[in-house]
């Protein structure tokens, strides 16, 4: 399948994710642009690579474009992990196959609804020392995913 006809096939899912955006649907659009980021990185990959990787990997590639660069990284459980694994396994995986939003208080890595003003690469990611926690707008990351899936628009 050509390049331009994949595109094609994906496109839906970038123009509902914007319809449910602007409709205030923040966990539907959420979703559907991790997904969108999928079906980019197997398109990228040509089948190629198990699905962690070639996401992760990817959205690493897509990060650094827009100057997050790859050394943008958290201290977790004693790992140093990259924002686009934090992307991947605890929003991508929670979203997709567990319908998990992560904004239960428990959670290492939050994902908070509330509007941020400073969205748009802005102040989106907090680490929260007295609570041990790692908690990303929402808002912020779906303008992230906006503009990471732009690239492939017809």
């Amino acid at each position: 399948m050509s390049q331009k006809v994949e595109a094609m096939n994906s496109l839906w899912m970038r123009n509902d994710a914007l319809f449910l955006k602007e409709n205030n649907r923040l966990r539907g659009c959420l979703t559907l642009l991790l997904c969108l980021v999928d079906a980019q990185a197997a398109q990228q990959a040509n089948g190629k690579k198990g699905n962690r990787d070639r996401y992760c990997e990817y959205l690493k590639q897509k990060l650094t474009e827009f100057g997050i660069d790859s050394g943008f990284r958290i201290e977790e459980k004693n790992q140093v992990v990259h924002l686009s694994e934090i992307i991947y396994k605890y929003f991508r995986c929670s979203l997709v196959h567990e319908g998990d939003s992560r904004d239960n208080f428990e959670y290492e890595v939050q994902l908070k609804y509330e509007k941020n003003p400073k969205s748009v690469f802005g102040a989106g990611i907090l680490i929260d020392r007295p609570n041990n926690q790692f908690v990303v707008q929402a808002d912020w990351l779906i303008d992230l995913l906006i503009n990471v899936t732009a690239e492939n628009e017809l």
